[in-house]
């Protein structure tokens, strides 16, 4: 039913600014930018409080986000548990190469496991669904969780995308 209304009602951020959404708008509208020069050309570092000696792991980055944006849209404790909710996390480039040293099975994923990988460690009952639409996927993605909440299938869905640049080479091709 298209006449549902749909909000987002919670934000949660990870990014070459920091982690947190107040942490990166405060330095965005200061004027800082996470876009820092390698050799080979610019690249985005990784935050560091989600990395550790073995590297970047993709899930722990959407982890983070994700709990952020519960906690921000009050979902706290056991309130998902009690709603259908979908996952549509996408990782906008998920057929390039990952980390270097996978950790894990889940850390050796292209992309397509994101979403259903958050949607397990977080509890969910609804769908999960990797939208891969490139410089649209955030967008793309919180479009089908619109749908999918207007259609009836779930309570509340869990959006994002993951841009996640592990090289210049695979940053410079988009």
């Amino acid at each position: 039913d298209r006449s549902v209304r749909v909000a987002v009602s919670g934000i949660g951020l990870v990014t070459p600014l920091g982690v947190g959404r107040e942490k990166t708008w405060s330095r965005l509208i200061a004027g800082e930018t996470g876009i820092t020069a390698v050799e080979d050309g610019l690249m985005a570092p990784v935050p560091e409080p989600v990395t550790d000696e073995t590297g970047v792991r993709p899930l722990d980055l959407a982890l983070t986000a994700a709990r952020e944006a519960l906690i921000h849209a009050g979902f706290e404790g056991d309130g998902v548990r009690r709603l259908t909710v979908g996952c549509a996390i996408s990782q906008s480039k998920p057929f390039l190469p990952n980390p270097p040293k996978p950790v894990s099975f889940l850390d050796m994923f292209d992309g397509r496991l994101l979403p259903v990988s958050v949607g397990r460690t977080l509890s969910f009952s609804g769908p999960f669904q990797n939208v891969v639409a490139a410089c649209a996927t955030g967008v793309a993605s919180i479009d089908l969780g619109t749908f999918w909440i207007q259609s009836g299938v779930c309570d509340a869905v869990l959006t994002g995308a993951a841009g996640i640049q592990f090289s210049p080479a695979l940053q410079s091709r988009f």
